[in-house]
C-alpha cells in the first residue's frame, strides 16, 4: 500500500482506536505517534538506512558511489539524506540518477543490475539473488508481532478475552497496542523488537 494511502487511513483508524499494521509503507510522517497511536509497521522509515548503507559502503572500502533513486518523495528527499551523509563521510558520488516509473533508462547510464549484482555477489563472496522473498519475510513478521502482542494483552483484558474485543472498546484497543509495541521476538527478516522500531517510526 502507498504511503500517502496508509497516512489516511491510519487518520481514520487513529480516530476510531483500530490497530492498524503494514508491512511495507516507508513514508517517515507514520513515524509520529501521536498522529498515528495505534499504526506499526515492521518496515521503518528508509532514512534509518543511510547510515547502515553509509556503514556497509566502508566495510568493503567502497569510496565511489553512485546513486539511483525514485524521483517523488519520500525517496528524493531520502536520497538528498544519503548523499549529506556520503559527502561528510568522504565518500564521491559519480553519479545520482532518478525515475518516475521505469528505472530502465537511469540504470543504463549507471550499471545493470547484472553487473551489480556479480560485484555484490563477489564482494561477500557468495551469490547473491533478487527476490520478493524480503516483503515476504516483513509481511510474516508483523502477523508475528500482532500475534505476540495480542497473546500478551490477554491477562491484562481479563475477564474479558480477544472474542468480545469491539471497535468502540478504547481500553482493549489501548491494551492491544501496547502489547503489539512492546513485542519482541526472532523474526524471519530480522530481530524484530517493535519499540526499536517505533523509535523510528515506526
Amino acid at each position: 500500500m502507498q504511503s500517502t494511502i496508509t497516512e489516511a487511513l491510519a487518520e481514520v483508524t487513529g480516530i476510531w482506536k483500530i490497530i492498524q499494521v503494514n508491512q511495507a509503507s516507508s513514508s517517515p510522517n507514520l513515524s509520529n505517534r501521536r498522529k498515528y497511536p495505534y499504526f506499526f509497521r515492521s518496515l521503518g522509515p528508509p532514512y534509518n538506512l543511510n547510515d547502515l548503507q553509509s556503514i556497509m559502503l566502508k566495510e568493503f572500502n567502497w569510496t565511489k558511489v553512485a546513486v539511483l533513486h525514485e524521483g517523488k518523495q519520500p525517496h528524493s528527499g531520502v536520497t538528498d539524506h544519503l548523499q549529506q551523509i556520503l559527502y561528510r563521510e568522504g565518500f564521491s558520488i559519480l553519479a545520482t540518477e532518478s525515475f518516475y516509473n521505469d528505472p530502465s533508462d537511469a540504470m543504463k547510464r549507471l550499471k545493470t543490475p547484472e553487473e551489480f549484482r556479480k560485484t555484490v555477489s563477489s564482494r561477500l563472496g557468495y551469490e547473491v539473488t533478487i527476490d520478493s522473498q524480503d516483503v515476504t519475510a516483513l509481511s510474516y513478521d508483523i502477523v508475528w508481532a500482532l500475534a505476540v502482542g495480542l497473546n500478551s494483552s490477554i491477562e491484562r483484558i481479563s475477564p474479558k478475552n480477544l472474542s468480545e474485543f469491539n471497535y468502540f472498546d478504547e481500553t482493549m484497543a489501548n491494551i492491544f497496542r501496547d502489547g503489539i509495541e512492546n513485542a519482541s521476538f526472532y523474526g524471519a527478516s530480522v530481530r524484530n523488537d517493535m519499540s526499536y522500531f517505533l523509535l523510528f517510526v515506526s
